[in-house]
């Protein structure tokens, strides 16, 4: 009996021993390399296209065909709870953050998902695509040179009022004798004249950088 149970148990092992046919080929070098670029690729697309607003959400999708499914790699979750999958067959990339609930009261969750919040991205040509890049592109370019006029004009400004002031606490202080008024002036504004003089410094990187920025 003892002999028939020791068959038995190797008979079992024999058969959970996987031969190397059965194993998935080592993937080369080169396909590695590949690979991570799609992942790159996709991931750019998937997060581009969101931002876009060319997506569809479904709140509660009941299953999910995983095995049909390749998780794309990402070193962060979207908003946390999002990863990113690419269908094997149609290459579509969906968002997908499955829902558990509370199953008792010292708050454990139900491990197994009752479903899927997903965020199905809209599958476009390569051509469409790259006018929804050139478009997100120009928005960002747009809010860039907005927001360096408006530097501009807000350092400006800042110098502007600054002076008038100075010139309102001479008027108002010279019967005192110009050095008491001198001295009054640099007291009431030195903040002013220090983050002037801070901003002016500044400006001038901020100049190059933007010169850089619109070239490219």
């Amino acid at each position: 009996m003892e002999k028939n149970k020791v068959d038995m148990l190797e008979e079992i092992e024999q058969d959970l021993i996987v031969t190397p046919s059965e194993k998935e080929p080592e993937l080369k070098e080169f396909e590695k390399l590949l690979l991570e670029e799609r992942d790159r690729r996709d991931l750019d697309k998937a997060l581009t296209l969101i931002k876009a607003g060319c997506f569809y959400e479904v709140e509660n999708e009941p299953a999910l065909d995983f095995n049909n499914l390749e998780l794309v790699p990402m070193k962060r979750k979207l908003k946390g709870l999002y990863d990113l999958y690419r269908n094997k067959e149609t290459h579509d990339l969906l968002y997908v953050s499955p829902l558990v609930e509370d199953i008792s009261e010292d708050g454990k969750k139900n491990v197994k998902p009752y479903g899927y919040k997903v965020l199905y991205i809209e599958s476009m040509d390569a051509e469409t695509y790259q006018m929804v890049v050139k478009a997100a592109k120009n928005n960002i370019k747009n809010g860039v040179a907005r927001a360096y006029k408006f530097a501009f004009i807000l350092y400006f400004a800042v110098i502007a009022i600054t002076l008038a002031n100075m010139v309102y606490i001479f008027i108002n202080t010279l019967e005192s004798g110009i050095l008491a008024a001198l001295a009054s002036i640099i007291f009431n504004n030195a903040t002013y004249l220090v983050g002037i003089l801070i901003a002016t410094i500044l400006l001038v990187p901020m100049m190059i950088k933007y010169k850089k920025y619109k070239a490219e």
